[in-house]
Protein backbone atom coordinates (compact mmCIF):
# COMPACT_ATOMS: atom_id res chain seq x y z
CA UNK A 1 0.00 0.00 0.00
CA UNK A 2 1.33 3.35 -0.88
CA UNK A 3 1.20 5.29 2.22
CA UNK A 4 0.95 8.42 -0.36
CA UNK A 5 -1.97 7.75 -1.68
CA UNK A 6 -5.49 8.98 0.25
CA UNK A 7 -7.94 6.33 1.68
CA UNK A 8 -11.59 6.93 1.52
CA UNK A 9 -11.95 5.11 5.08
CA UNK A 10 -12.06 6.87 8.31
CA UNK A 11 -9.39 5.85 10.75
CA UNK A 12 -9.62 6.51 14.29
CA UNK A 13 -7.36 9.16 15.77
CA UNK A 14 -3.95 8.14 16.53
CA UNK A 15 -3.29 6.67 20.48
CA UNK A 16 -0.59 8.29 22.01
CA UNK A 17 0.46 5.22 24.70
CA UNK A 18 3.67 4.53 23.88
CA UNK A 19 6.51 5.21 20.98
CA UNK A 20 5.00 4.41 17.17
CA UNK A 21 7.14 2.72 14.21
CA UNK A 22 7.36 6.01 12.13
CA UNK A 23 6.84 3.45 9.18
CA UNK A 24 3.34 2.36 10.86
CA UNK A 25 2.37 6.22 11.35
CA UNK A 26 2.72 6.94 7.68
CA UNK A 27 0.84 3.56 6.46
CA UNK A 28 -1.82 4.25 8.82
CA UNK A 29 -2.27 7.74 9.54
CA UNK A 30 -1.02 9.70 6.92
CA UNK A 31 -3.79 12.15 6.70
CA UNK A 32 -2.19 13.22 10.02
CA UNK A 33 1.40 14.61 8.65
CA UNK A 34 1.69 17.55 6.28
CA UNK A 35 3.89 17.35 3.28
CA UNK A 36 6.60 17.92 5.10
CA UNK A 37 6.04 15.26 7.25
CA UNK A 38 5.75 12.38 4.71
CA UNK A 39 9.25 12.79 4.20
CA UNK A 40 10.97 14.09 7.61
CA UNK A 41 9.16 11.12 9.95
CA UNK A 42 11.22 8.65 8.50
CA UNK A 43 14.16 10.47 9.87
CA UNK A 44 12.50 9.52 13.55
CA UNK A 45 12.91 6.06 15.06
CA UNK A 46 10.21 6.78 17.46
CA UNK A 47 7.20 8.40 17.12
CA UNK A 48 5.11 9.76 20.32
CA UNK A 49 3.05 12.70 19.42
CA UNK A 50 2.09 14.39 16.09
CA UNK A 51 -1.21 15.93 16.75
CA UNK A 52 -4.87 15.53 17.17
CA UNK A 53 -6.88 15.82 14.43
CA UNK A 54 -5.62 16.17 10.65
CA UNK A 55 -4.15 19.54 9.51
CA UNK A 56 -5.82 22.27 8.68
CA UNK A 57 -2.83 22.92 5.95
CA UNK A 58 -0.52 20.29 4.41
CA UNK A 59 1.91 22.61 2.53
CA UNK A 60 5.26 24.07 4.20
CA UNK A 61 6.80 27.48 4.06
CA UNK A 62 10.11 27.08 3.45
CA UNK A 63 10.73 30.46 4.65
CA UNK A 64 11.39 30.81 8.38
CA UNK A 65 10.08 33.12 10.82
CA UNK A 66 12.04 34.82 13.80
CA UNK A 67 10.30 33.16 16.21
CA UNK A 68 8.95 29.22 15.76
CA UNK A 69 5.19 29.25 15.21
CA UNK A 70 2.85 28.24 17.48
CA UNK A 71 -0.22 26.04 16.62
CA UNK A 72 -2.01 24.92 19.10
CA UNK A 73 -1.62 21.09 19.89
CA UNK A 74 0.91 20.75 17.19
CA UNK A 75 4.23 18.70 18.06
CA UNK A 76 7.51 19.62 18.59
CA UNK A 77 10.13 17.06 17.26
CA UNK A 78 7.57 13.96 17.25
CA UNK A 79 7.09 14.09 20.86
CA UNK A 80 6.59 17.41 22.47
CA UNK A 81 2.34 18.75 22.21
CA UNK A 82 2.66 22.72 22.47
CA UNK A 83 -0.39 24.23 24.69
CA UNK A 84 0.87 28.07 25.15
CA UNK A 85 3.44 30.34 24.08
CA UNK A 86 5.04 31.83 27.72
CA UNK A 87 7.34 34.15 26.70
CA UNK A 88 9.27 36.14 23.44
CA UNK A 89 12.38 37.59 23.02
CA UNK A 90 14.66 39.15 21.02
CA UNK A 91 16.41 35.60 19.68
CA UNK A 92 13.62 33.19 20.59
CA UNK A 93 10.38 32.12 22.10
CA UNK A 94 9.77 29.58 25.23
CA UNK A 95 6.65 27.39 24.54
CA UNK A 96 4.84 25.08 27.14
CA UNK A 97 4.72 21.70 26.12
CA UNK A 98 3.32 18.05 26.99
CA UNK A 99 5.99 15.57 26.70
CA UNK A 100 4.29 12.72 26.14
CA UNK A 101 7.77 10.28 26.23
CA UNK A 102 8.05 11.00 29.89
CA UNK A 103 4.52 10.40 31.55
CA UNK A 104 2.79 13.84 29.99
CA UNK A 105 5.35 15.49 32.06
CA UNK A 106 5.58 19.61 31.84
CA UNK A 107 7.74 21.09 30.32
CA UNK A 108 9.27 24.27 28.69
CA UNK A 109 10.64 24.52 25.33
CA UNK A 110 12.58 27.35 24.58
CA UNK A 111 13.14 27.88 20.54
CA UNK A 112 16.07 30.11 19.38
CA UNK A 113 16.66 30.44 15.47
CA UNK A 114 19.69 28.97 14.73
CA UNK A 115 20.96 31.75 12.16
CA UNK A 116 24.60 31.20 11.07
CA UNK A 117 25.70 34.36 12.47
CA UNK A 118 24.14 33.51 16.17
CA UNK A 119 24.90 29.97 15.91
CA UNK A 120 28.04 30.31 18.19
CA UNK A 121 26.10 32.24 20.71
CA UNK A 122 23.43 29.52 21.17
CA UNK A 123 25.90 26.99 21.47
CA UNK A 124 28.09 29.04 24.55
CA UNK A 125 24.45 29.42 25.93
CA UNK A 126 24.10 25.56 25.99
CA UNK A 127 27.46 25.03 27.11
CA UNK A 128 27.01 27.18 30.56
CA UNK A 129 23.31 25.39 30.81
CA UNK A 130 24.94 21.78 31.00
CA UNK A 131 28.29 23.05 33.03
CA UNK A 132 25.44 24.26 35.65
CA UNK A 133 24.43 20.58 35.49
CA UNK A 134 26.84 19.09 37.65
CA UNK A 135 27.14 19.64 41.40
CA UNK A 136 24.21 19.26 41.51
CA UNK A 137 23.12 23.18 40.64
CA UNK A 138 19.34 22.54 39.64
CA UNK A 139 18.70 20.75 42.93
CA UNK A 140 20.87 23.01 45.45
CA UNK A 141 21.64 26.00 43.57
CA UNK A 142 18.88 27.24 41.94
CA UNK A 143 19.52 27.47 38.83
CA UNK A 144 16.93 25.77 35.66
CA UNK A 145 17.01 22.01 35.14
CA UNK A 146 17.42 21.18 31.62
CA UNK A 147 16.22 17.97 30.02
CA UNK A 148 17.52 18.26 26.40
CA UNK A 149 18.25 19.76 23.31
CA UNK A 150 18.11 19.50 19.52
CA UNK A 151 17.85 20.90 16.59
CA UNK A 152 14.10 21.15 14.51
CA UNK A 153 13.44 22.83 11.54
CA UNK A 154 15.88 25.66 11.71
CA UNK A 155 15.59 26.52 15.35
CA UNK A 156 17.61 25.21 18.57
CA UNK A 157 15.84 23.92 21.11
CA UNK A 158 16.59 23.78 25.04
CA UNK A 159 14.27 21.52 27.07
CA UNK A 160 14.15 22.78 30.68
CA UNK A 161 12.25 22.14 33.87
CA UNK A 162 8.59 24.28 33.83
CA UNK A 163 8.57 27.03 36.31
CA UNK A 164 5.14 29.18 37.66
CA UNK A 165 6.01 32.87 37.34
CA UNK A 166 8.72 35.29 36.87
CA UNK A 167 9.18 37.65 39.76
CA UNK A 168 8.47 40.59 37.44
CA UNK A 169 5.15 39.22 36.43
CA UNK A 170 4.56 37.75 39.98
CA UNK A 171 4.90 41.60 40.97
CA UNK A 172 3.10 42.60 37.58
CA UNK A 173 -0.26 40.74 39.11
CA UNK A 174 -0.19 42.68 42.39
CA UNK A 175 0.30 46.01 40.88
CA UNK A 176 4.01 46.39 41.49
CA UNK A 177 3.06 46.89 45.76
CA UNK A 178 6.14 44.28 46.29
CA UNK A 179 6.00 40.88 48.03
CA UNK A 180 6.11 40.62 51.70
CA UNK A 181 9.17 40.43 53.43
CA UNK A 182 9.73 37.02 53.84
CA UNK A 183 9.34 36.42 50.06
CA UNK A 184 11.82 39.00 49.30
CA UNK A 185 14.22 37.27 52.17
CA UNK A 186 13.56 34.11 49.40
CA UNK A 187 14.19 35.29 46.73
CA UNK A 188 17.03 37.10 47.99
CA UNK A 189 19.18 33.87 49.65
CA UNK A 190 18.57 31.97 46.68
CA UNK A 191 19.42 34.21 44.31
CA UNK A 192 22.30 34.95 45.84
CA UNK A 193 23.05 31.27 45.86
CA UNK A 194 22.59 31.03 42.59
CA UNK A 195 24.94 34.05 41.53
CA UNK A 196 27.82 32.30 43.99
CA UNK A 197 27.58 29.12 42.37
CA UNK A 198 27.43 30.29 38.58
CA UNK A 199 30.51 32.63 39.46
CA UNK A 200 32.06 29.83 40.76
CA UNK A 201 31.85 28.21 37.51
CA UNK A 202 33.50 31.20 35.62
CA UNK A 203 30.15 32.45 33.96
CA UNK A 204 29.17 36.03 34.34
CA UNK A 205 24.91 35.61 34.49
CA UNK A 206 25.25 39.76 32.68
CA UNK A 207 21.20 39.82 32.10
CA UNK A 208 20.59 39.52 36.29
CA UNK A 209 16.61 40.77 36.28
CA UNK A 210 13.48 39.91 37.53
CA UNK A 211 12.56 38.23 33.92
CA UNK A 212 14.70 36.38 34.51
CA UNK A 213 14.33 34.78 38.02
CA UNK A 214 10.84 32.40 38.27
CA UNK A 215 8.97 31.23 41.31
CA UNK A 216 9.00 27.43 41.25
CA UNK A 217 5.65 26.84 43.01
CA UNK A 218 2.44 28.51 44.39
CA UNK A 219 3.51 29.13 47.97
CA UNK A 220 6.71 31.00 45.84
CA UNK A 221 9.35 29.27 48.32
CA UNK A 222 11.58 28.33 45.82
CA UNK A 223 12.94 30.20 42.75
CA UNK A 224 15.12 29.26 39.81
CA UNK A 225 17.84 31.53 37.76
CA UNK A 226 17.06 31.08 34.24
CA UNK A 227 18.53 32.64 30.67
CA UNK A 228 21.91 32.28 29.91
CA UNK A 229 21.77 33.70 26.36
CA UNK A 230 23.84 36.48 27.14
CA UNK A 231 26.34 35.37 29.44
CA UNK A 232 30.12 35.07 29.45
CA UNK A 233 32.94 33.08 30.95
CA UNK A 234 34.95 35.80 33.09
CA UNK A 235 38.11 34.63 30.97
CA UNK A 236 36.94 35.16 27.96
CA UNK A 237 34.46 38.54 27.80
CA UNK A 238 31.67 37.98 24.32
CA UNK A 239 29.43 40.92 24.54
CA UNK A 240 29.71 44.36 25.17
CA UNK A 241 26.08 45.19 24.88
CA UNK A 242 24.22 43.49 28.00
CA UNK A 243 21.95 43.76 30.83
CA UNK A 244 19.18 45.35 30.87
CA UNK A 245 19.38 49.42 30.95
CA UNK A 246 17.55 49.68 34.47
CA UNK A 247 20.13 46.69 36.15
CA UNK A 248 22.66 48.03 33.89
CA UNK A 249 26.32 48.32 35.84
CA UNK A 250 28.20 51.53 35.91
CA UNK A 251 31.30 49.79 34.36
CA UNK A 252 28.84 48.37 31.12
CA UNK A 253 27.29 51.62 30.95
CA UNK A 254 31.17 53.55 30.76
CA UNK A 255 32.60 50.63 28.46
CA UNK A 256 34.67 49.64 30.85
CA UNK A 257 35.54 45.71 31.44
CA UNK A 258 33.35 44.09 33.28
CA UNK A 259 33.04 40.79 36.02
CA UNK A 260 31.04 39.02 38.52
CA UNK A 261 30.13 42.11 40.06
CA UNK A 262 28.12 43.49 37.68
CA UNK A 263 25.56 40.57 38.23
CA UNK A 264 25.90 41.62 42.00
CA UNK A 265 24.61 45.36 40.86
CA UNK A 266 21.82 43.80 39.10
CA UNK A 267 20.98 41.90 42.31
CA UNK A 268 21.17 44.62 44.47
CA UNK A 269 18.64 46.66 41.55
CA UNK A 270 16.63 43.69 42.19
CA UNK A 271 15.96 43.55 45.55
CA UNK A 272 15.22 47.25 45.52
Amino acid sequence: VNPRVKSNRKRPPPKYNGPIDPNYFLANYSDYLTDLEMDEITNYKEIYYVRKVPPANKSYNAVLPEHFQFITNEHINYRYQMMQVLGKGSFGGVIKCIDHKNNDKLVAIKLLRDHQKHHEQIMIEKEFLYELQNDRGPEVHHVIKIYESFSFRGFFAIVMELGLIDVYNGLKLQNFLGFSMPTVQIVARQTADALRFIHGKGIIHCDFKPENILFMNQRKTIVKMIDFGCSSNENNLIYTYIQSRFYRAPEVVFGCNYGPPIDVWGYGCVLC
